[in-house]
């Protein structure tokens, strides 16, 4: 009775609870290490390379990007899912493995290990998150998709959730760097996971999309540029959306810079800063989820789409000149957490909603700009 009120609930089916739970674990473990990671990588970056050095690697990371999606497009078009992820989880452990021995081999003085360190974490960033996004909507049709999915990725949040506290925890016993060594076997647990548990959720009706050769036609690479120099400019909708990407990206960056640098002068040590970036990983997460879920939906209903889209680049402008008034923790905080927490519980659904309200013409040009 119970267990029929929360499936119910949850729009769980009676034979969907051990796949769901599969995926929901792994993309659990995955931002777990993710989240870890990152906040570890911030930190010791921060502190030992020093925040005047973020913008190179910005852009060091952004450029090593591009053939980054290239090859992960061209893969999967080639290479099963499972394979690929596989693939991706030992790579990435062999190269997080790497980045902990160097930055352990090396004084506190010598700032190469932050270095790779930081350049790997954001490579990571940008490679799991595609590789998870592809298995599950290569696994679920669109109907369960829409059942299934918001369940499974709730395991994002919580697994920031745990990122932070484990985080917290640790820091306040042992060095920063020491604490890499728990990230490292928090993501090999999460691809042995998949690998022990996956091949009892591919369907066979799926094996042969899985495993057929990419049908997409070949263009060179002139031609390439050509479409897309004509879908740029013939369309006012796609070069404004265009522009808008770009600002936003820059908005980004700007943001996650000033937020470091208020970060690196009030914490004087490693371990300092490491604690608040696990709180604040716990608290953005939570309250991110309460404001997509309570706050976002309503917001869209109220003012529609256009308007509510202007909404998250008002709250990036107001919490810009809350640090241009104070450059402090309070402000800086603010403006860490619309960046990162905010874009995803208001700026990404929004934005989302309105691609697919545009005219199929103008989502195609996009589409192809994109690529």
């Amino acid at each position: 009775m119970i267990l029929e009120k929360i499936e119910s609930l949850l729009n769980v089916r009676a034979n969907e609870w051990r796949e769901t739970g599969f995926f929901w674990l792994f993309t659990f473990l995955c931002w777990f290490s993710l989240a870890l990671g990152d906040s570890i990588s911030d930190t010791l970056f921060i502190k030992r390379a020093g925040v005047e050095n973020l913008p190179a690697m910005f852009m060091i990371c952004s450029i090593f990007a591009i053939p980054v999606s290239v090859l992960l497009t061209l893969m999967h078009g080639r290479v099963e899912k499972r394979t690929l992820t596989f693939a991706s989880g030992i790579v990435s452990a062999l190269a997080i493995a790497g980045a902990v021995q160097v930055i352990h081999t090396s004084d506190q003085q010598t700032t190469t290990g932050c270095y790779v360190l930081y350049f790997i974490t954001n490579i990571l960033m940008f490679v799991i998150p595609v590789v998870l996004s592809v298995l599950m909507s290569t696994q679920f049709n669109a109907l369960k998709a829409k059942r299934l999915l918001p369940i499974i990725f709730s395991g994002v949040i919580a697994g920031r959730i745990a990122a932070g506290l484990c985080l917290n925890w640790l820091a306040a016993i042992y060095p920063v760097p020491d604490i890499l060594r728990a990230w490292l076997i928090i993501h090999i647990s999460a691809f042995v996971f998949f690998i022990i548990g996956s091949g009892s959720f591919i369907k066979p009706q799926i094996q042969a999309f899985l495993t057929q050769p990419s049908e997409r036609k070949r263009v060179r690479l002139t031609e390439k540029l050509r479409i897309f120099v004509r879908s740029l400019t013939e369309s006012k909708l796609v070069l404004f959306l265009v522009l808008s990407a770009i600002f936003s990206n820059l908005t980004f960056y700007f943001a996650e810079f000033q937020a470091a640098s208020i970060f690196n002068s009030h914490f004087t040590s490693e371990n300092e800063l490491a604690r608040f970036y696990g709180l604040f990983v716990i608290f953005a997460s939570i309250f991110a989820f309460i404001f997509q879920g309570v706050i976002t939906g309503n917001l869209i209903q109220r003012f529609g789409i256009s308007n509510t889209n202007l909404l998250y680049p008002g709250l990036v402008l107001t919490s810009f000149a809350g640090t241009a008034v104070s450059y402090t923790l309070m402000p800086g905080t603010a403006l860490k957490f619309v960046q990162v927490g905010l874009q995803n519980a208001l700026y990404q659904p929004v934005n989302s909603l309105f691609y697919n309200a545009l005219p199929p013409r103008e989502k195609a040009r996009i589409i192809t700009v994109n690529e």
